[in-house]
């Protein structure tokens, strides 16, 4: 595998690279950011290269950027920079952790993070630039856009589709063969049996407090 520059100089640009360097043993040549947002020139002892003018410091044949950019403004800045990655002539890399189990049927795209025990099921396809946080499970024949974020423990029944630019929180569920557009925001701990319009925001029941009640008062 080619070598890395990570772009981002975050808490996931610190994650991502622990990730990379321990499980696939990938060099990282340094960071990039776009210059408005550099405040130093190094980062975990590496180089910050401004993105602007990272062809002054990599060769885009001999290196991948990994992106390293969270779910801001629901994923576009994320889907903006993968974009000028691919047209400075990067690769963009993925991450797949050992532990993550994608059937040999499914499709999955450029720039795609999967961390510990992510599921992708029989005949699913994935675009590119998603970010699978852990426990992410997918059933059978999913149909998934770009540049989603799906958090801790995010589960579907089968045959969904989701859109683009979507955010899924910690412990959501979609019922099977519901369609989730484009921009759609669920909270986390949702359970959605519905289709979504695009820039929909779903959330739960809030859980509440019993007041004058003890917890002995039911067991």
């Amino acid at each position: 595998m080619k070598p890395l520059v990570i772009f981002g100089i975050g808490s996931l640009a610190k994650t991502l690279y622990y990730y990379v360097t321990e499980y696939d043993q990938r060099e990282v040549l340094g960071f990039t950011v776009e210059s408005k947002y550099m405040v130093d020139n190094t980062y975990r002892n590496l180089s910050v290269f401004p993105f602007e003018r990272i062809l002054e410091y990599v060769n885009p044949d001999e290196c991948e950027v990994l992106l390293a950019i969270g779910y801001t403004n629901m994923n576009r800045e994320k889907g903006r920079i993968f974009h000028c990655c691919k047209e400075t002539g990067f690769q963009v890399a993925s991450f797949i952790h050992p532990t993550a189990h994608i059937s040999k049927s499914s499709i999955v795209g450029e720039g795609t993070v999967m961390l510990e025990d992510v599921v992708i099921s029989a005949h699913c396809n994935i675009g590119v630039g998603n970010m699978f946080w852990n426990r992410v499970n997918i059933s059978h024949d999913a149909l998934i856009g770009d540049f989603n974020n799906l958090a801790p423990g995010f589960s579907t029944a089968g045959e969904v589709k989701i859109g683009s630019y979507c955010f899924g929180g910690v412990n959501a569920t979609l019922q099977n063969n519901v369609i989730i557009s484009d921009f759609t925001l669920i909270g986390g701990g949702s359970y959605v049996s519905h289709d979504t319009k695009s820039y929909d925001v779903i959330v739960p029941v809030r859980s509440i407090t019993l007041e004058g009640k003890r917890s002995t008062d039911f067991m």
